[in-house]
């Protein structure tokens, strides 16, 4: 079976019966569900007891998912974006649609399982917008901010660091942001990132940085951890400033 006419297809909503009914509205609205009444006759009796609504539901951009689902085809997890219907602002289905088969195999509809992910969405959304937010806080800041892991290898930082050490691209991600240190500095400044470590406490210590062919630079280094709810550092988080007094 390879066109949709005369579909007959199930639609099993979890957590999505607002986004179903609007969807179904709209496509009525637009001439894409046709409903087809079929009579319910009591053998018995020849008596009309009813009708069954069947209906065809033309989606321009799920009809290829239907039409190889028909062909036997299952397919997992379809994002599918509904614009914002009345009062109701946008939502987002994922659609899993599985052939349905008679008892000899052959595929006769598809059945179609649709789970609301509309706050997960607005939740990934809403994490990108505070990252943004915390890239912009630390690009406008007049020190350097950083951000360690619990080991110390860099996660994060400002772009003024690439400026005064000459590191490019992602030389400083890891434990990379040493090598920019003094020779003579990188073991101190370990060491005071372990005391801080072993003690859950805050760090301030200082090294020197320079740009490749310039003269080193001191800079101080503090930081304070982030601890879980057992106490144990889950990363650092601090910021550099310049120390002018000592250049």
């Amino acid at each position: 079976m390879d066109s949709l006419t005369g579909l007959y297809f199930s639609i099993e909503a979890y957590s999505a019966p607002m986004t179903s009914t609007l969807d179904m509205s709209r496509a009525i609205s637009e001439g894409q569900f046709h409903p087809y009444f079929q009579p319910l006759i009591e053998l018995r009796t020849g008596k009309l007891r009813g009708f069954e609504l069947l209906a065809r539901w033309i989606h321009p951009e799920r009809e290829p998912y239907m039409k190889r689902a028909l062909k036997g085809e299952s397919i997992p997890g379809v994002e599918i974006s509904v614009p914002p219907a009345g009062s109701h602002g946008a939502e987002t289905i994922l659609a899993f649609y599985e052939p349905a088969r008679d008892e000899a195999g052959e595929v006769v509809g598809v059945s179609i399982a649709v789970m609301d992910i509309s706050k997960l969405k607005r939740m990934e959304a809403a994490y990108r917008e505070s990252q943004e937010n915390f890239r912009q806080m630390m690009e406008l800041s007049p020190q350097i901010p950083w951000v360690l892991d619990a080991q110390g290898r860099a996660l994060d930082v400002s772009s003024r660091w690439l400026e005064i050490t000459g590191m490019t691209g992602d030389e400083w991600k890891g434990m990379g942001w040493l090598n920019a240190l003094h020779p003579d500095d990188r073991q101190p400044t370990l060491d005071a990132l372990q005391r801080g470590s072993e003690a859950a406490q805050p760090i301030d210590t200082e090294y020197r940085v320079r740009r490749p062919g310039q003269d080193w630079r001191w800079v101080r280094a503090r930081g304070a951890p982030r601890l879980d709810e057992d106490g144990k550092i889950v990363s650092w988080y601090g910021c550099l400033d310049e120390l002018t007094d000592k250049n």
